[in-house]
């Protein structure tokens, strides 16, 4: 022991050298230099001098300091095995002056402090084995030999002195059993240096610790895992008592860049608490490092407050934010309560929050946001979780240090002392003043929240402000009360709200400016100190360089104008209110207008109602209504300088029934004493309301084909909602030619509306209108019958010639319900010439039986047995009804003998007959009408010009790129069906990169097609291959011909046909034409009461041919046609845009914003039917420059898509032309008379000039909003006179006279003289707005760049020009060829794009070979009577056909031919 106590000899020798007497060393609050703390114990120590002292670093984790004026404590919280150490306090400024403590924490657990670095200099070797207990007994073992080594050793520092190289264990005994410290590796430093770098590298190696969880529930599983350097060399060690970790597992995880050591224990308890430790030792160099961690297993419901440093008494100064930090471990989720002085807390100024950190710690903070002296006491928290509690309570003191006010110091004194602070939105704040004299406050809003007191000779005023909002922002002045001290103080407080980024004004009318010479202010101050604000001029929209502050506004002179601040908080702009620079004078007399955004409103609406003043600046405005003594009007002024207007606005908010009644502003002009008064009504309802008031009878009846109009009156508000309703279903499910409207008369008044188009038998019923509006439903039902004059369906003899009798049956039908009556003539030979023969049936004789039962379809059926016939008879039967009589008659044989003659006569005369009726039947047979392609394409013109030769599509190739797979085609519903074929609505899979799932529609016969159907339609089809695309036609996007029925896929046209477009739009384009919807007009534009010129058309929809309503398809459900995934098959379907324009921005012209756009919150316009007419002549213009004849051009025939573009097609395939009204019947087929030119009426002529004749039909249809040709006159022999003689329609009623002129021009009765469709397109072009043409090029070029199938499938075309539509290669030719077809014009090059000689004059002798195919014989097409081909073969055909097809970029293997071709 000599030799320690010379060493602390000569220690203190030294420290009696340095030490200056003079400066004190910093003083600890205690005389003892050891302490001995239990683990889990809490220790506190404080430090202090003369000066800044401090606690030297490092620390442990679970310690922590809180300096105050020359003193500083040091806290440690949970203490455990590692805080076992010195721990000394110092100077700030002179380190060197400073006192230590040393702190062991007794841990038999952990008897060792573990220090892996083993320290050797001069005087020897210290082995850092550190005991946490000081009375424990400690050897140093060599752990090679197991010798004990006998070597001086102190508790808090270790062995130390003269030590061999090796391998030694510190040793001590905890409850009779041997513990071990970790392994110190003793070498001799010289060997060391002389050692070369590679065993530097292999002595660096690395260790982390962790845990998956410190603080454990019992029961649950915890990892932890040790983490080091890979290498053989490295062995792996767990210490931990024996107690612990009792079922724990070892397991090792090997990666390349580090191995790790894993102990779990799967089912932690309260024994498996403590430290664990890892220690990995190189055993190349025998280096060992160690790293402990500890785990706490809690039981299965705990609960424990930690004071995380937080001392017995705690001090904050005045007014100075301050926050405590306490942790809470607990199973489950702890209640925390807090209390003050054994009461609760107050949380309007102080707040508590707590939120769970990881694993079974939870965090509570205690903030006091601006403590004042009332705020010391004792607060306590309390955790409960279950029946068990925790607490933790400590003290408070809040420092005031009170200034001593000079006599000469007059002002009060505020308390923070700022010049302005910046409070949390929703948060609370204080203000404190002090002064000599009673205080009193002024801020923005009213301070009721104020406290007084006086101390020490000082009188004391605080304000709290709870829930601090946008509105507390400004400036708080603390004054005295007395007039005679003006001395004050003030702070200006900001509250950002990012809703309300500008302080709302509370004087009446700050945003008016007046004009000054000096300096001027414009009040927009923000709630945010950092947003940046900017100054606006409204008039010029220019950003003004001008002085900014925030709380004031903007200083500076401004000009007469209207301003706005525009503040930029977070990325995010807003502006300000406008304020108005006053500096204008007044012109002329004042004028007055007094309107309101809503005269009817209901309880609890706000009403506004605006007085506009207008041509004067110095007025004085006095305002009369309902609520003005009760004081519930709010009025503002806004000054629009640019109108020279004022609008003083006045608002009643939460508007109440005794708001109703007579708004009055007076304005009065102070300079000429001039006044004016407006008034207005305005009702407030207690709740919504909706009534029905039937303008029609229970029962109302109609006649067939008659437009019928039926209107309701309802009294809503808010704005009803109105559905109508036939027989119990929505009117638009089950009808589609009953028009509904809502008329609006004004905000409580409307007018429902239903109209039959044109009445049909099964529109009878029962119709209900319900109006709703919120929870308010009103309805009313009357009951429609449509008179449909008597038919007799069926009138037959069941049993002639029977034994038992016979029996006439007779079957009637009508609307109402025909009566029916029998009548008998004898006379057999005078019956049909003379009426007095006919007798009625005598229904009492015994030998007549009469009996009537009504059929399943309202068909009444009566039968009449005669059970004894004595002679032939003939039976007539009647039916009549309100709207006429017919009648039929039967003959009857009776059953006396016959005579073989007799028998043989009958028999011969019965085979005649059959004959007969088999030829009839065979003639009937080759007259009925088949199905035909109406275009045509013109092959070759007669030598004097009146005859043609059309090509035979036939013999026309079909080029394979068109095929497509039926496998990628799904069909759903029916969007129109005919005599021969029908058009589905389609879904093609694949057709286009740009859209893979794309919605077409699909042509196809039905199942019961002949095969010149078939051959007609691959007619079409061929023809389409040829044309090429075009904007303005429906295109072909493909087709499928093999492998089952030929399927045309064509374009989906989103709005259906023109016509249907034209009457579903009708009441929107004639509501904005008010002159003309005075007039007593019907949906088609005639007046009603003229019956003679009433317009009956029948409208296109689903069953009578054309596309039915289109925006209805989403609701119908696809029928596949084959089994598909589902990724396929249900794959939503997108809306083409190949079609629709690019945005119209850039034209200025207000026409054209809307005309080839979706848009429709316009309407349909005048500018509208424009458009349509110009685009179905650039689409004629089209097909004239391929030599093909439409034949049947008219608004049925043209489709209408996105974007408003008009397509035209043929839809004759799905439309039932034998029973439309629109053909007419002439020889075997039927034809569009009232649109064809004369000379396809009377000479079976089609040229392109026929078209135009059409052309001109078509703009009538559309001038006159759908309504069909020639009105009122039927189709007959004095029809066709009044054409031959040069009759022509009036003028439609919507139609301008350019238009009209452009019209009659069409109809020249010479087809020479008509214009082409070129110059009607450049024609109508000039009546449409400058920009528009532009724009219609602009989309045919986007259109013709674009991924479009129709546009891809031709893209070997050389020349783009052929599709521009605009400019063909052989337009002019074109036009020469319109002007007469003569010789010399037709000998020229035609440029067709189909495989067939130019278009030149034939000789007689040729013609005379080919005119089995002239127009004279048109109508029966070479697909109807068989014929091969209209062309006649020549020599070298095959070479010119190769020629041909490698013009056309096709190869003789994409021409495909089906066995019927």
């Amino acid at each position: 022991m000599g030799f320690v106590e010379t060493h602390l000899v000569f220690g203190i020798v030294l420290l009696g050298i340095f030490l200056d007497v003079s400066k004190p060393f910093p003083v600890i609050n205690s005389d003892q230099k050891e302490f001995i703390l239990t683990p889990h114990s809490e220790f506190t120590i404080t430090c202090s001098g003369e000066r800044t002292v401090t606690w030297v670093e490092p620390l442990p984790p679970n310690s922590e300091v809180q300096s105050g004026f020359n003193h500083s404590t040091l806290m440690i919280a949970d203490a455990d095995a590692s805080n076992t150490g010195y721990y000394t306090c110092s100077y700030e400024d002179q380190p060197e002056k400073d006192t230590d403590i040393y702190i062991f924490v007794q841990d038999p657990e952990v008897p060792f402090v573990s220090e892996s670095a083993v320290e050797t200099d001069e005087m020897g070797t210290t082995i850092p084995c550190r005991a946490t207990n000081p009375h424990s007994q400690v050897i140093l073992r060599n752990l090679q030999s197991g010798v004990e080594v006998s070597v001086l050793y102190d508790h808090k520092l270790g062995f130390f002195g003269v030590i061999t190289p090796g391998h030694y264990v510190c040793e001590t005994s905890v409850n009779g059993k041997a513990v071990q410290s970790i392994v110190y590796n003793v070498t001799n430093d010289m060997e060391d240096d002389d050692d070369d770098g590679d065993v530097d590298e292999e002595k660096s190696f690395y260790i982390k610790l962790s845990a998956s969880m410190e603080d454990v529930k019992e029961g649950d599983a915890v990892n932890l895992t040790c983490e080091t350097s890979p290498g053989k060399a490295f062995h792996q060690q767990w210490l931990h008592p024996q107690k612990q970790a009792g079922n724990a597992v070892s397991m090792k995880l090997t990666f390349p860049d580090k191995v790790q050591y894993i102990l779990n224990i799967p089912k932690a308890s309260v024994a498996d608490t403590g430290l664990y430790e890892c220690a990995v030792t190189n055993q190349l160099t025998d280096q060992t490092k160690s790293l402990s961690l500890g785990i706490t297993v809690h039981e299965s419901s705990f609960v424990e407050v930690i004071s995380n440093g937080i001392g017995p008494v705690e001090v904050v100064s005045l007014l100075e934010e301050k926050e405590f930090t306490i942790y809470i471990d607990a199973d489950p989720e702890p209640k925390v309560r807090w209390f003050k002085d054994d009461l609760p807390l107050d949380d309007s100024y102080i707040s508590t929050k707590t939120t769970h950190l990881q694993g079974l710690r939870y965090e509570n903070i205690l903030v006091l946001r601006h403590p004042i002296e009332e705020d010391s006491g004792v607060y306590e928290i309390v955790a409960s979780t279950g029946s068990m509690t925790s607490r933790f309570s400590f003290k408070l003191l809040v420092e005031a240090m009170y200034p001593e006010l000079l006599q000469s110091v007059l002002a009060p004194v505020m308390w923070p002392q700022r010049d302005s602070m910046e409070v949390s939105l929703h948060s609370t704040f204080r203000l404190t003043c002090r002064g000599q004299a009673e205080l009193s406050w002024h801020g923005p809003v009213y301070l009721h929240d104020q406290f007084d007191s006086e101390k020490k000779g000082l009188f004391i005023s605080t304000v709290t402000v709870g829930n601090a909002t946008a509105a507390h922002t400004g400036k708080y002045i603390c004054y005295y009360d007395s007039s005679n001290n003006t001395e004050e103080s003030s702070i200006y407080i900001y509250v950002p709200d990012p809703e309300t980024p500008f302080v709302q004004s509370m004087i009446p009318f700050e945003n008016h400016v007046l004009t000054s010479h000096d300096e001027m202010e414009i009040p927009c101050r923000v709630t945010d100190p950092s947003a940046e604000v900017s100054l606006i001029h409204i008039e010029s929209n220019q950003v003004l360089p001008s002085v900014y502050d925030s709380t004031r506004g903007f200083t500076g002179l401004f000009s007469s104008g209207t301003y706005v601040c525009r503040a930029l908080t977070n990325g995010q702009t807003h502006d300000s209110i406008e304020y108005i620079v006053h500096g204008w004078t007044g012109g002329s007399d004042v004028e007055v207008e007094l309107r309101a955004e809503k005269k009817a409103l209901l309880v609890g609406e706000t009403i506004t109602v605006d007085c506009v003043a207008r041509n004067s600046e110095i007025l004085e405005d006095h305002w009369k209504y309902p609520g003005k003594m009760a004081g519930r009007g709010v009025k503002t002024v806004k000054e629009n300088k640019r109108d020279l207007e004022i609008h003083y606005t006045l608002t009643v908010t939460n508007a109440s029934l005794k708001d109703s009644g007579v708004y009055a502003c007076s304005i009065t002009d102070v300079k000429s004493n001039e006044s004016q008064t407006k008034q207005l009504t305005i009702t407030v309802y207690g709740q919504e309301f909706v009534h029905i008031n039937p303008m029609t009878g229970p029962v109302e009846t109609t006649r067939l084909d008659e437009v019928r109009e039926f209107r309701v009156a309802i009294q809503s508000f808010p704005a009803p909602k109105v559905t109508w309703l036939k027989d119990g279903s929505v009117l638009g499910d089950v009808a589609a030619e009953i028009a509904t409207s809502l008329l609006k008369i004004d905000e409580t008044s409307y007018q429902g509306m239903l109209t039959l188009i044109r009445a049909k038998a099964e529109d009878s019923g029962n119709y209900t209108i319900r109006a709703e509006t919120g929870s308010q439903t009103a309805s009313n039902s009357f009951y429609l019958q449509v008179k449909v004059p008597p038919v007799i369906v069926d009138l037959v003899d069941i049993h002639h010639g029977s034994a038992a009798g016979q029996e006439v049956v007779c079957t009637a039908a009508g609307s109402p319900a025909p009566d029916v009556d029998f009548y008998i003539c004898k006379n057999i030979k005078h019956c049909a010439n003379d009426s007095s023969q006919w007798m009625p049936l005598p229904i009492n004789s015994t030998g007549i039986t009469v009996k009537l039962q009504m059929e399943v379809d309202n068909n009444i059926e009566s039968h009449i047995i005669f059970h004894h016939l004595e002679s032939t008879i003939a039976v007539r039967c009647l039916a009549r009804n309100d709207m006429g009589a017919v009648s039929r008659e039967v003959k009857l044989v009776s059953n006396g003998p016959h005579s073989e003659l007799t028998v043989a006569a009958a028999v011969l005369v019965l085979l005649v007959i059959v004959i007969i009726s088999l030829i009839v039947l065979v003639i009937i047979w080759k007259q009925k009408p088949r199905y035909e392609i109406r275009w045509r394409v013109i092959e070759s013109v007669s030598p004097d010009g009146h005859e043609y030769i059309y090509v035979d599509p036939m013999q026309l190739p079909y080029d394979s790129r068109w095929e497509f797979s039926r496998d990628s085609l799904v069909l759903g519903r029916v969007l129109g069906s005919g005599a021969f074929g029908k058009v589905v609505e389609g879904t093609a899979y694949g057709l286009s990169h740009s859209q893979p799932v794309m919605k077409v529609a699909v042509k196809m016969l039905k199942p019961t097609a002949r095969s010149s159907e078939k051959q007609a339609l691959m007619s079409e089809l061929k023809i389409m291959t040829h044309l090429g695309p075009h904007l303005n036609i429906v295109n072909l996007l493909g087709a499928c011909t093999k492998s089952g029925p030929i399927y045309i896929i064509t374009e989906y046209c989103f709005y259906g046909d023109l016509v249907n477009y034209l009457h579903k739009n009708r009441d929107g384009f004639l509501s904005r034409h008010t002159e003309k919807g005075k007039k007593e007009l019907d949906i088609f534009g005639i007046n009603p009461a003229d019956e003679s010129s009433r317009s009956y058309v029948i409208l296109s929809f689903e069953g009578k041919g054309d596309y039915m309503d289109m925006k209805q398809a989403d609701t119908v459900q696809y029928v596949p046609m084959l089994e598909m995934s589902e990724a396929s098959k249900y794959s939503p379907i997108q809306r083409s845009d190949y079609d629709h324009p690019p945005s119209q921005r850039q034209f200025n012209e207000s026409e054209v914003e809307n005309l080839l756009s979706d848009d429709t919150t316009e309407g349909l316009t005048t500018m509208d039917l424009l458009s349509f007419t110009y685009q179905v002549a650039r689409g004629m213009e089209f097909l004239a420059s391929k030599n093909c004849v439409h034949r049947d051009l008219a608004a049925r025939n043209v489709l209408l898509s996105q974007g408003k573009i008009v397509k035209i097609c043929d839809f004759g395939l799905a439309r039932d032309i034998m029973h439309d009204n629109n053909y007419v019947s002439k020889g075997s087929t039927f034809l569009p008379v009232k649109w064809m030119a004369p000379e396809s009426i009377f000479d079976n002529l089609y040229t392109t000039l026929s078209d135009v004749w059409s052309y001109g039909i078509l703009l009538w249809e559309i001038f006159s909003l759908g309504g069909t040709p020639y009105p009122g006159m039927v189709v007959d022999s004095s029809f066709y006179n009044k054409i031959k003689s040069g009759y022509r329609m009036a003028k439609p009623e919507h139609s301008s006279s350019d238009v009209y002129e452009l019209m009659m021009k069409c109809w020249n009765s010479e087809p020479e003289k008509r214009p082409s469709f070129h110059s009607l397109s450049e024609t109508v072009a000039s009546l449409l707005p400058s920009g528009y043409k532009r724009c219609y090029e602009r989309v045919n070029r986007d259109f013709l760049k674009s991924d479009h199938p129709a546009v891809t499938r031709v893209q070997c075309v050389d020349n783009d020009d052929a599709y521009m539509g605009v400019l063909y290669k052989n337009q002019g030719k074109m036009k020469d060829r319109e002007s007469g077809f003569d010789e010399q014009r037709l000998s020229s090059d035609s440029g067709y794009i189909i495989p067939l000689p130019d278009l030149d004059p034939l000789s007689h002798e040729d013609y005379s070979k080919r005119n089995r195919h002239s127009s004279q014989t048109s109508e029966e097409s070479a697909i109807e009577t068989g014929s091969s081909s209209s062309m006649t073969k020549r020599e070298g055909e095959t070479l010119e056909d190769i020629t041909l097809l490698d013009e056309m970029c096709l190869d003789s293997g994409d021409l495909v031919e089906d066995s019927f071709l």
